[in-house]
């Protein structure tokens, strides 16, 4: 036969386990800050204060994982070389690094230029300032084949 335990029983292991494991001891009341402002109450044997130390500025903490501050991002941003473009009518013989030289090939309008920069000793065509976009209108089978 199957035994359980029933609310006498319950009461029973209830009072064992009060009488071994629970000790009574008095408790006083004291107060629990944070950064010395108290921000309520803590029971303790003595009554003693608490006071969580909690960092407010980032300066506090320990710049463990290597973030950057202001000042160095700022320094990284103005050492970044910027590449600037000049017009000239013909390239000179030898050229500057991180300048774009447009330079006149006889076409007109968005293709007027040819794009060249000085890379290890030599000029390098890059392109030129031609733009073609070509669109065409897709049509109304290729969308309706879309969702079928």
């Amino acid at each position: 036969m199957e035994e359980f335990l029933d609310y006498i029983g319950l009461n029973v292991l209830m009072e064992w386990i009060k009488t071994t494991f629970a000790q009574k001891e008095s408790v006083k009341a004291g107060k629990l800050k944070r950064n010395n402002t108290e921000i309520g109450t803590v029971l303790t044997p003595t009554g003693a204060d608490i006071n969580l130390a909690v960092p407010v500025k980032t300066s506090d903490l320990a710049n463990d994982a290597g973030y950057q501050t202001a000042a160095e991002v700022q320094a990284a941003i103005s050492s970044i070389k910027k590449i600037r473009t000049e017009v000239v009518d013909s390239l000179p013989s030898a050229g500057e690094a991180d300048i774009l030289y447009l330079v006149a090939n006889g076409e007109s309008g968005n293709n007027s230029r040819d794009e060249y920069m000085w890379i290890n000793g030599s000029w390098e065509k890059i392109g030129t300032t031609a733009s073609a976009v070509e669109v065409k209108a897709i049509s109304e089978s290729k969308i309706r084949a879309l969702f079928d």
